[in-house]
């Protein structure tokens, strides 16, 4: 009859060789070694169209990326310019539009969400009227998520108007981070800011997806040429790391393989 203390020996031993044997499986196994978790991020651009879209639809075809743009129906209808910059981004496939409503609450947010079936019928129209293919959607001047697993509201209101829409099948987007604008700073030095703040986020795990970062910009920023050499630089900074890509919301969240 085997004693106690044997027992205890022998599993002690049996513990002792599985640990060195999974300890040189990790040393030995170089798929296991520098293991970076892929990221994705979503460039999402607001409030187009405007002088800026034509730079958005450029940088997206020059750098091969994709991005989301958050259309204002009545910001198409200014003019035929306007008209032909939407006009491109329907033709362009790195792009995938989505519904910032028709009037951007006209500039008065708080009295456009104490109302929410307004709200409802300005997207509505928004959909109707540009033909919108899709339930992709983000409210003006605020950050509220209204996704199938996950939601998030907005401190000042529109979180009621938020609901209306997801009863409606729309996937509400806000934005984890948002663009730096700081012109005290360098380009070089904007577009390492923004890695930082990323990687950053990706530490602290505060974005509401973890691995998946939703990027806030506008149109309107690349009128200048400082922002649209920052944006590129941190686009070329980005897509120098190997585990980093840009999707699309539709995929959101991308669940990616290493």
């Amino acid at each position: 009859m085997v004693s106690i203390k044997k027992l205890s020996f022998l599993l002690c031993l049996f513990l002792m060789a599985f640990y060195i044997a999974v300890s040189c499986q990790i040393i030995l196994d170089p798929s296991t070694k520098n293991k970076e978790h892929k990221v994705a991020l979503y460039l999402t651009f607001d409030d187009g169209p405007c002088a800026g879209s034509i730079e958005v639809n450029l940088i997206t075809i020059s750098d091969s990326i994709k991005v989301n743009v958050f259309i204002i129906g009545s910001h198409v209808f200014l003019n035929d310019t306007m008209k032909s910059y939407y006009q491109s981004y329907l033709n362009n496939p790195f792009i995938e539009i989505g519904n910032h409503s028709f009037s951007h609450a006209n500039g008065k947010y708080r009295k456009y969400y104490e109302n929410p079936s307004l709200v409802m019928k300005d997207f509505l129209m928004n959909e109707d009227t540009l033909h919108l293919k899709n339930k992709i959607a983000r409210l003006p001047g605020r950050n509220i998520w209204r996704l199938k697993k996950r939601s998030r509201d907005d401190f000042a209101g529109g979180n009621a108007a938020a609901d209306s829409l997801a009863e409606r099948k729309y996937s509400v987007f806000g934005w984890d981070i948002e663009w730096l604008y700081n012109m005290e700073l360098s380009e070089e030095d904007t577009s390492n800011e923004m890695v930082a703040m990323i990687e950053n986020m990706l530490k602290q795990k505060t974005s509401l997806r973890q691995w998946n970062i939703v990027i806030l910009c506008h149109d309107q920023m690349l009128e200048n040429k400082y922002d649209k050499d920052a944006l590129q630089l941190f686009i070329r900074k980005i897509k120098d790391k190997k585990n980093y890509s840009f999707e699309h919301l539709s995929d959101y969240p991308k669940s990616l393989s290493n």
